[in-house]
């Protein structure tokens, strides 16, 4: 919103496609009020559930490749822990989308 209304596009994107998550939110509180808003954890977010059944949602993982075997399934291990919060890193590598 902050850039509406502008002739030039800052974030590039040129078919609106950023509009789609503040959308989803709109309708969120439409729906369950804005208290419902309060327990997203930013985005991408996984949700998965822990070996007693609890679920955990985190924010991630981001990055440059996509994780797969072993590395996804430390991530979730991670992920998954009591009192697991948050794991960051500086940027070391351009994304590979191949």
């Amino acid at each position: 919103m902050l850039n509406e209304g502008r002739d030039d596009d800052p974030e590039g994107d040129l078919g609106g496609y950023l509009w789609v998550p503040v959308r989803i939110c709109a309708a969120v509180r439409e729906e369950f009020g804005h208290e419902a808003l309060g327990p997203h954890v930013g985005t991408p977010i996984v949700a998965t559930t822990r070996q007693d059944g609890t679920r955990v949602a985190f924010f991630g993982p981001v990055m440059s490749r996509v994780p797969t075997g072993e590395l996804w399934d430390a991530t979730l291990v991670l992920a998954g822990s009591p009192g697991f919060h948050e794991l960051k890193a500086a940027v070391h590598a351009e994304p590979d989308l191949g």
